[in-house]
């Protein structure tokens, strides 16, 4: 799954790198950016796996247990940090909107709700996926079973209703709201 939302961030990427010609400096920042982010994710993800499937010593049982449970917490904030695209967005509506076009922020806003929708539902189910599976794993390596069971419950609960019920609902309702604003624009 996780493989799948890497693939799906490069050819949003290259969706937007490609078909934005005429806007070549913010279309390529918006790939990297991207690129940056999706790689850096995939990377945690293969080490926490490749950690998990070593010899367990006691020094290293210590050291995955901190890991995943840094992972676990990292993965569970991570769909915030989706808004930054916003931040980038409003940059660039605010100081260069005099050098470009406003079929640039239109096709931007359509980009942004899709990528919003489609990867705040990948990192939640991500991220619910860890929870259990870090649960499970504490309570195998000799962590206390209410530790495991209060942290999954825990994590379950906060990503169930606070992250998948207000963070990604307010920002596709941005990103509409800015489609429609913009579309208004296109029209003028």
């Amino acid at each position: 799954m996780y493989f799948f939302s890497f693939f799906l961030f490069l050819s949003f990427s290259f969706f937007i790198f490609f078909f934005l010609s005429n806007e070549n400096i913010f279309s390529f920042s918006f790939f990297f950016l991207n690129f940056f982010f999706s790689f850096k994710n995939f990377l945690w993800t293969y080490f926490f796996f490749l950690g998990l499937s070593a010899p367990i010593t006691n020094k290293a049982k210590s050291f995955h247990i901190y890991l995943s449970i840094y992972l676990s917490i990292y993965l569970s904030i991570y769909v915030t940090f989706i808004s930054i695209c916003f931040y980038i967005y409003i940059y660039i509506y605010k100081y260069v909107v005099h050098k470009m076009y406003v079929k640039f922020y239109f096709y931007l806003s359509i980009y942004l709700s899709i990528y919003l929708s489609i990867c705040s539902y990948l990192y939640i189910k991500l991220s619910l996926f860890i929870s259990i599976y870090l649960s499970i794993y504490l309570s195998i390596y000799c962590v206390s079973i209410y530790l495991s069971i209060y942290l999954s419950i825990y994590l379950s609960i906060y990503l169930s209703i606070y992250l998948f019920q207000s963070i990604p609902k307010y920002l596709s309702l941005l990103s509409i709201y800015l489609s429609i604003y913009l579309f208004r624009r296109l029209e003028f």
